[in-house]
């Protein structure tokens, strides 16, 4: 009886180790597969780090993409100084003033109208530009931007505050603050030529900016001097004005040092056909910006054919740059009606060209949005890892109006704050090759023709 309990345990062992094992493993690599295919996509959004713990060197652990992308220093470009007023700032000063004011978390292109509306109601003195200016500041720095370049459209205000008066408090400001947090950001000031009021309006512009000048002392040492008024833009309602009416403007600014931008086919009509065919416009306002060649483009939404030829011949002339495209995720979302952000009319097709693009908020109070929350739209939209997102907002420090010696710092500051995160969170693999490669990343897999 012993004997032949013995053998039956040792068949039931065989039995075990050669058919029960093979297909529970069989069964197990099945699940695995299964789950990895369903968490394919979440796995795109995160990166494999080394841990540096000197306890266990060779450890690998995953990290939430969306951290680093909160973490990581980022450039902002095309940030309007109205539209980034906080909302509860707004709805104080809109209660003050006994104006009404509704806004959903999300809100639709209507609302967005209400919101500027009421904006520019309740933006007018002094006192309030300071206000809502530094708690501007305090924002991009909390979302680590290291580098800012802020546009408004000159105006006067209601208690009496002229042009030339809100210019220079503007950079009153910008000065002092570079004086005091330069170091952790740096800002900029980008003066907006509205195109919807005239050749007369932007010329009198022209006319401040000469009697200002575009470089000041600073506040903490007198004898230092800082180029605050770096560029010009051309904005406003799209059906304003053409671009050709205020050519002479943009001529004269470049004569003075100024960069510029310029926000180009944001409806459909200025792209494909002759604004005013009566005034002897021969081409579409699109391809006139174009051949102007502006160091920057605002959103440009609806490119033809011909005007992806035309930028795509001008990237591969290194003697003049095409103009880099500021992409405004959120912005483009909204006024668009889109029902997903992958759905955006050309960021895909630009990167998969390797053409130059950058990332911003546009309105940032209007649209509720961040730069972080613009990044992680593009990334998840887009399946981009990690790195390509880095590089893009690196590749950012080249496409702005600061002048090299500024670009440099801004480099040196970026690959700091990267070091900073490694050493908190781990090394981010592949991240040390941009360092000594040059930040240019092949994504022509994006997009299919």
């Amino acid at each position: 009886l012993r004997r032949e309990m013995i053998v039956a345990a040792f068949y039931r062992l065989i039995i075990t180790f050669f058919i029960a094992y093979p297909l529970k493993t069989t069964a197990f690599n099945k699940l695995e597969s299964h789950e990895t295919s369903q968490s394919q996509l979440e796995s795109r959004r995160r990166i494999t780090h080394q841990h540096r713990n000197r306890n266990d060197p060779t450890r690998i652990y995953d990290i939430n993409a969306d951290l680093l992308v909160s973490r990581m220093p980022k450039i902002e470009l095309h940030a309007h100084l109205h539209g980034s007023v906080r909302r509860s700032t707004l709805e104080s000063l809109a209660s003050e003033r006994n104006i009404s004011l509704h806004c959903d978390y999300v809100i639709d292109l209507e609302q967005c109208f209400g919101l500027f509306k009421v904006v520019h109601l309740v933006i007018s003195t002094q006192s309030v530009v300071r206000r809502i200016f530094h708690e501007i500041l305090e924002d991009y720095m909390r979302d680590n931007i290291i580098y800012l370049e802020i546009r408004t459209s000159p105006r006067s205000l209601s208690d009496g505050t002229t042009v030339h008066q809100y210019i220079s408090l503007l950079i009153d400001i910008i000065a002092q603050h570079n004086d005091n947090f330069g170091e952790e950001m740096l800002v900029k000031l980008i003066l907006s030529v509205d195109r919807s009021k005239g050749i007369n309006d932007a010329v009198e512009t022209m006319q401040i900016i000469e009697e200002i000048g575009l470089y000041h002392k600073s506040n903490l040492s007198h004898s230092t001097m800082q180029k605050v008024i770096v560029g010009l833009d051309f904005s406003g309602n799209p059906l304003g004005g053409r671009f050709e009416d205020f050519t002479s403007v943009f001529n004269r600014a470049r004569t003075m040092g100024m960069k510029i931008t310029v926000h180009c086919a944001e409806i459909k009509q200025l792209s494909y056909q002759p604004f005013d065919q009566s005034n002897g416009f021969t081409q579409d306002e699109t391809s006139y910006i174009l051949d102007f060649k502006p160091e920057r483009l605002g959103h440009a939404l609806f490119l033809q054919n011909s005007h992806f030829i035309k930028l795509i011949e001008m990237n591969k002339d290194p003697k003049t740059p095409a103009p880099a495209i500021e992409v405004c995720p959120t912005s483009n979302f909204i006024t668009l009606g889109l029902s997903s952000y992958a759905d955006h009319p050309h960021i895909r097709k630009l990167l998969s060209l390797n053409y130059p693009i950058s990332i911003h908020t546009d309105d940032s109070g209007i649209f509720n949005t961040t730069l972080t929350k613009e990044f992680l739209h593009i990334m998840h939209a887009l399946n981009l890892d990690i790195l390509e997102i880095v590089q893009l907002s690196l590749s950012t420090i080249g496409q702005t109006f600061a002048s090299n010696e500024e670009k440099l710092m801004l480099k040196t500051k970026f690959w700091d704050r990267m070091d900073e995160i490694q050493s908190q969170y781990g090394v981010i693999k592949g991240l040390e090759e941009l360092k000594t490669e040059p930040a240019e990343l092949d994504m022509s897999l994006l997009y299919v023709m």
